[in-house]
């Protein structure tokens, strides 16, 4: 019979090993899924900081051009601005003569070449 507790109390302690084990695994666990929830907290109030500075930024810009006189509509800030002829592209003649307005230019920057419409003459002097 000794032989038969000898082997009961062995498996008996192979068992709680396994369970040790398998609780310090489901520690560690919680332990990364601890430290990539702040992570990614971390991460999204980077993301809301960039956010608050590129409004604010923004908000700046819109003051600057308000306090210059020149004319800006919310669309100005897709690309879309109204002719100011604060921006006009000049040539380097005397007296200055303006080439064309920047609200020529389109608004998409993939295409950097100026956009005349057959009915615009583009006039240098």
């Amino acid at each position: 019979m000794g032989k038969d507790e000898d082997e009961i109390e062995s498996l008996r302690r192979q068992v709680r090993e396994a369970q040790q084990i398998a609780d310090a695994a489901s520690r560690d666990q919680e332990v990364q899924r601890q430290r990539a929830d702040q992570a990614l907290r971390g991460e999204q109030r980077e993301w809301e900081r960039a956010d608050i500075e590129r409004r604010r930024a923004e908000s700046e810009r819109q003051r600057a051009l308000a306090n210059s006189g020149a004319q800006t509509t919310s669309g100005d800030a897709q690309g879309m601005s109204q002719p100011n002829p604060a921006r006009q592209l000049y040539l380097s003649t005397s007296p200055a003569v303006p080439v064309m307005s920047t609200s020529m230019w389109p608004s998409s920057p993939v295409s950097p070449s100026p956009r005349l419409e057959p009915s615009q003459t583009l006039w240098i002097s």
